[in-house]
């Protein structure tokens, strides 16, 4: 379990019945039922290599009877009773085709975390009435990753939130703030080195927007 399996753990207590899309090893649905997170758990993949390993680790935790293994695309795996949600380690291109697949009213919970685009989930999620309630940042093996927490509820977004996620530029986690640097210090090269003056108002007005990310 590295840091974002554990944090997205953190967000599964409470519930019932967990759908993990994308498993791979099958970490997360196995902990959450060993954990008692959930009482059972769907663990499902479109290949075969990770769906092999998920059923190894599955039995090997002695959790067979708790723990479902299944192929198939996406939502599309989903049964009655399945009160959350978890994707994780996908485009965010992708997340928004899945969560397109199903109109999630009996879900109570999403836990997503989008390797790219985190925006295209959040401008989904505030396009079909959903709210973001919390979002954490994690930097795990020199890599950002974000989990974005949501359920059933409204909610209006500006671009800057769409793009870095309005939890996380309230919570102002450490790893959210040194990511927010490094982005200003690239900005900053960028500029000396600008060719047109409207380029260097342009990189200008961005580094102040990262600026006052972190103040």
């Amino acid at each position: 379990m590295n840091n974002r399996l554990k944090t997205a753990l953190s967000y599964i207590k409470g519930h019932r019945f967990l759908a993990d899309i994308g498993t791979d090893h099958a970490y997360l649905p196995i902990e959450a039922v060993r954990s008692g997170a959930v009482r059972q758990a769907i663990a499902s993949d479109l290949r075969d290599k990770p769906l092999k390993r998920a059923k190894s680790n599955v039995e090997e935790a002695g959790l067979s009877t708790k723990i479902q293994i299944v192929k198939g695309n996406g939502l599309e795996v989903l049964v009655p009773g399945v009160d959350v949600v978890s994707i994780l380690g996908m485009g965010g291109i992708t997340i928004r085709e899945m969560l397109s697949q199903d109109d999630l009213k009996h879900v109570d919970r999403l836990i997503l975390s989008p390797n790219s685009k985190p925006e295209v989930v959040r401008t989904w999620l505030e396009n079909h009435h959903f709210e973001i309630i919390d979002e954490s940042f994690v930097r795990e093996r020199a890599h950002d990753y974000v989990i974005i927490v949501a359920r059933t509820g409204s909610m209006h977004l500006s671009k800057i939130e769409k793009e870095f996620g309005p939890c996380v530029i309230r919570k102002k986690q450490t790893g959210f703030v040194r990511m927010v640097e490094r982005k200003i210090a690239t900005l900053e090269s960028a500029r000396q080195k600008a060719r047109s003056e409207s380029e260097r108002l342009r990189i200008m007005s961005r580094i102040e927007t990262m600026k006052e990310l972190i103040e």
